[in-house]
């Protein structure tokens, strides 16, 4: 099965990484699962 993944910004400026694993690229949106995780992303510092 193929996972679509994507990154949104949601209000208050949230990161939220959304995965739903399923059969949503074969003609129907079965989705079997679904997984959000808080993202943050780190700054690299500079020197």
């Amino acid at each position: 099965d193929l996972i679509d993944v994507s990154l949104q910004k949601m209000g208050g400026s949230k990161n939220i990484l959304f995965c739903m694993g399923g059969r949503l690229f074969e003609g129907n949106s079965l989705i079997r699962g679904v997984k959000v995780f808080n993202w943050k992303q780190e700054t690299p510092e500079v020197n």
